[in-house]
């Protein structure tokens, strides 16, 4: 193997183990991940209890209230995984995935640029993937987009590729591991009209789009494929309009830079920087616009905008995209300092090294915990992420139980069947009217509150410290301050209080 190219393995080695430095988190299970009901979903499924697929079942307040459990699959493969290697495993599955998505991505951008010009760019989608880093169904989207991707750029090499339709039974995994499996039919409609405007008139002759217009077609008809059938293929249109409270992962971009300070959100910044380079990349290759990613990285720009939690998705468009929109330019300055007597044939050494020191230092400073520290670094599960379920357990304590939005997960995972929560992070479950009139007035006020402690004979408080509702720490200081009610255990991400009677004491 020539040194040139042990250098370029070398720098896409360091590229990924910082990408991997992002990655590299322990799991806050109270912390308002979904990832405990994952587990618990995954082994009721796999037990053979398919109602938790179909309905609201961990839910003592609106358990009749229909319920598209659109990442069933995904739910068992979790489950079996951490029966296999335990939340650990699960973690470095996590980064053996988005790391390979990475890879895939990286591949794909090689086939239009230049790797040094792609190993730039990496840096930024980086810090731009960077936003979502958990372990969530969502990591099976990010790598069947990259391989999507990379299959449909493929065509443009070869035409003849029956590769193309191996697509299919990766779209029937897909609508069953996560709601974005409408990315796929997506991808194929974009680069069909990136065809279809190539021929013009002579579409129908076109071989790619021939190949593309059955695969499109039949990616929309395999979506069906899942156990809520059409409800379930039409799902992803619609889900957002049954979430009945604002979810921190669905603020517009607006919102976070409007809240949070450049250093707490490098990837939002980056990501605010990254979109107008984009622009600029295409104007200066407007000759030669690749419809595809242009319509790809339209869709994915303004998706971030809209959603924080889409940002990841245009960074993967970002890579390939303005790596290929600057080739043109990169050549020809790399073949005009190939002449300069001061550089000549030693600049790519030069510029290797510059690469190699810069992701170095990257590295250096994020495993420092300097660079974008929002976890604990490791592997496994946080320090004190059981105490409380553990607590509730051992001490026999009982419901109904009150919790807040985001530990309702956590609970689930623990607790039941033995108890169900009052509410949990699937803003789908519920009612719209269920948060407007009773989850968010209970917070806010005490008349309600006390109301519903009539209805619902509360007989535990259990909540996490740091939920993102705007009244969450206020109703925990008025519980503090209320005698019929007493504290009874408090760790780093959990509270509990018992009601304040002769069966508890």
């Amino acid at each position: 193997m020539t040194t040139p190219k042990l250098i370029k393995i070398l720098v896409f080695i360091l590229l990924t183990v910082f990408y991997g430095s992002f990655l590299l988190h322990k799991i806050e299970l109270p912390a308002g991940d979904d990832m405990a009901r994952h587990i618990k979903n995954g082994e009721l499924i796999f037990n053979g209890n398919l109602e938790v697929i179909y309905s609201n079942l961990y839910s003592y307040t609106e358990p009749e209230r229909t319920f598209i459990n659109h990442n069933w699959l995904a739910n068992v493969v979790f489950y079996l995984l951490h029966q296999a290697v335990g939340w650990g495993g699960l973690v470095v599955f996590k980064i053996v995935i988005l790391i390979s998505a990475f890879a895939v991505i990286f591949k794909t951008a090689l086939k239009k640029a230049n790797f040094w010009l792609v190993a730039f760019f990496s840096i930024p989608t980086i810090f731009i993937l960077a936003e979502r880093t958990t372990l969530r169904p969502e990591i099976f989207s990010y790598i069947f987009s990259v391989v999507f991707l990379y299959f449909l750029t493929g065509l443009e090499e070869n035409f003849n590729r029956k590769k193309i339709f191996w697509l299919i039974p990766l779209q029937i995994l897909w609508v069953n591991m996560h709601l974005f499996f409408i990315i796929g039919p997506a991808l194929v409609g974009a680069f069909l009209i990136q065809e279809a405007i190539k021929s013009r008139t002579n579409i129908w002759h076109n071989q790619i789009f021939q190949r593309l217009s059955i695969l499109f077609f039949v990616l929309i008809a395999v979506s069906f494929i899942n156990p809520n059938g059409t409800a379930g293929a039409l799902y992803p249109l619609k889900i957002f309009s049954n979430y009945g409270m604002a979810v921190s992962e669905n603020y517009p971009l607006s919102y976070v830079l409007r809240n949070l300070s450049p250093s707490s959100n490098y990837p939002a910044l980056i990501f605010g920087l990254a979109v107008p380079i984009l622009i600029f990349s295409f104007l200066l290759n407007f000759k030669k616009w690749p419809i595809f990613y242009f319509l790809g990285s339209v869709a994915t720009a303004a998706g971030g905008f809209a959603m924080v939690r889409l940002m990841s998705f245009f960074g993967l468009f970002f890579l390939p995209t303005v790596s290929a929109n600057f080739n043109g330019i990169f050549l020809l300055l790399a073949s005009l300092i190939k002449k300069s007597p001061v550089f000549g044939k030693s600049w790519v050494r030069i510029l290797a090294a510059t690469a190699i020191v810069i992701i170095a230092f990257l590295i250096f400073f994020k495993i420092s915990s300097k660079l974008y520290d929002r976890y604990q670094l490791g592997i496994g599960l946080t320090g004190q992420s059981n105490g409380s379920a553990q607590f509730f357990k051992e001490n026999n304590l009982k419901g109904p139980v009150f919790n807040d939005y985001d530990i309702g997960s956590y609970l689930i995972y623990h607790l039941f069947p033995g108890e169900k929560v009052f509410i949990d992070n699937r803003p789908e479950a519920y009612s719209s009217s269920f948060f407007s009139d009773i989850y968010l007035p209970i917070m806010e006020k005490e008349d309600e509150w006390q109301k519903a402690q009539e209805k619902y004979q509360f007989n535990t408080i259990f909540l996490y410290r740091y939920d993102d509702g705007a009244d969450v720490r206020k109703f925990i200081f008025r519980r503090m301050r209320d005698p019929s009610w007493a504290l009874v255990y408090s760790d780093s991400y959990a509270v509990i209080l018992l009601k304040n009677n002769r069966e508890n004491q």
